[in-house]
Parts: structure tokens; C-alpha cells; sequence
């Protein structure tokens, strides 16, 4: 979305098959009064009812999300699986969840002594 030329909000979403993520969206701060995030969102989701053969979008947001929760009105909840193959896996997959543990927390990440 644009004003007199310049840039005030970008919204970007991935496709992949029949689902589309909404992965970022910003805007110039300066015209947050205006809601341009909020505006590029109503925006996209305009253009996503439009596009054929793709028949779900993740609001990559969190559930408790305001905004996006009067905007969406059929949110569904959506899970991430990990399977670790052999030894290489198993191994990758530990790093995984205790690193994605920490993030949750919020904790910062340090590596082992």
C-alpha cells in the first residue's frame, strides 16, 4: 500500500499448495494513526478470497491476537510435528525442542559448558 508514492504498509504471504501463510507485515510508523498494517491486512485477505485453489490461510499470529481476531472469524488452531529419522534425527530433533522450549520462555539460549 502506497501514499503519494512512498511506501506505507507491505504485507508478504507464502503460498504452498492449497494454504497460504501470512508471514510479515509492516508499515512506516508515522502514519500509524491511519492503521496501514491493519488496512494491508484487509487488503490481503480481499486478495486471498480471490486466488483459485488455494483454500486455507495461516494467520501466523498468536491466538490471543486481537485484531487479527475480529478479522479472521474462522480461526482454526494449527500444530507443528517434527519426526527425527535415525540417529542424526533424533539428535537434531532434541536440539529442537529444547531450543524452541527456551523461546517460548523466553529464556535466552546458552550453549552446554
Amino acid at each position: 500500500m502506497d501514499c503519494d508514492g512512498a511506501p506505507i504498509a507491505r504485507r508478504l504471504s507464502l503460498l504452498a499448495g492449497e494454504g497460504a501463510y501470512a508471514f510479515k507485515t509492516a508499515y512506516d510508523e508515522e502514519y500509524a494513526a491511519y492503521s496501514p498494517g491493519v488496512l494491508a491486512e484487509a487488503l490481503s485477505l480481499r486478495e486471498f478470497h480471490g486466488l483459485t485453489g488455494v483454500r486455507w490461510m495461516d494467520s501466523y499470529t498468536d491466538p490471543a491476537n486481537t485484531t487479527v481476531n475480529r478479522m479472521w472469524e474462522d480461526r482454526r488452531p494449527m500444530q507443528s510435528v517434527a519426526v527425527g529419522v535415525g540417529a542424526w534425527g533424533a539428535y537434531w530433533l532434541s536440539v529442537y525442542s529444547s531450543i524452541r522450549g527456551k523461546a517460548q520462555t523466553g529464556e535466552p539460549i546458552r550453549p552446554a559448558a
